[in-house]
């Protein structure tokens, strides 16, 4: 389980997919965060899979 609130991810970068966040088959608490110029080939900020997120 994933839990991230008010947090700030600038700039990061994924050769695959999930530029900041990547979840697999999991659960995610994302609340308050701010995502900017992140960049990957799908999923830029979040790429999720087979996993349940709440905001």
């Amino acid at each position: 389980m994933l839990s991230v609130s008010t947090s700030i991810f600038i700039g990061n970068q994924a050769a695959g997919d999930g530029g900041a966040i990547y979840l697999e088959a999991t659960t995610a608490t994302l609340e308050q965060n701010a995502f900017l110029f992140n960049l990957a080939m799908l999923g830029n900020d979040v790429f999720s899979t087979d996993s349940k997120i709440s905001r």
